[in-house]
């Protein structure tokens, strides 16, 4: 799949409030390990290619990869596999940094390779019931869409929910995020 560098996209709502209207929504979807997963578009601000001068944090947790700059500022890069319980793999030449933004903060989350962007409407999307939310990763799926007429699924996630409650509301009302991670 071609895979572009750098792209703009629109911000938007979380996937609950997205998937109840009639129209479609973009998922842009990545890979992490051997499994398919997306975020809505609208909480993507671009896709960068991994930059090979990454500043490692000594002795963080396993999510917390390290610092990048970006636009004149600090990008905090943090392991998607990590945050979702998955094995760690090693980057390569197809590892990617999505920019994403929670409140005030934009983040980078490294994930193994980007796919495709799908159009999905509210029949391809189901919400993931609470009882298969359990594990101890601290991102959670929100929900599966069904795509290629249900033969591929693919996991959605989403900004409120990639760390855990009390570290997301902290960072909604304007904490440090390295801190946040640091202190969990």
């Amino acid at each position: 799949m071609p895979v572009q560098t750098k792209r703009q996209v629109r911000r938007g709502t979380a996937i609950a409030q997205e998937t109840d209207s009639s129209e479609s929504i973009g998922l842009l979807t990545f890979a992490v390990g051997d499994q398919d997963f997306a975020l809505p578009l609208g909480a993507v601000e671009e896709v960068l290619r991994l930059p090979a001068d990454i500043a490692i944090l000594p002795d963080a947790e396993a999510v917390v990869v390290g610092t990048t700059a970006f636009r004149n500022a600090t990008l905090p890069l943090l392991s998607a596999s990590a945050l979702l319980g998955l094995p760690t793999k090693p980057s390569t030449a197809r590892s990617r940094v999505i920019v994403l933004r929670i409140g005030a903060h934009r983040i980078g989350l490294i994930v193994d390779e980007m796919g495709a962007v799908l159009r999905a409407g509210p029949a391809d999307i189901v919400l993931v019931p609470h009882v298969l939310s359990r594990g101890r990763a601290e991102a959670k799926i929100q929900a599966i869409c069904r795509t290629d007429r249900g033969a591929r699924l693919v996991s959605v996630l989403s900004t409120d929910h990639l760390f855990r409650d009390d570290i997301t509301q902290r960072l909604l009302q304007g904490g440090q995020l390295f801190l946040e991670l640091l202190q969990a």
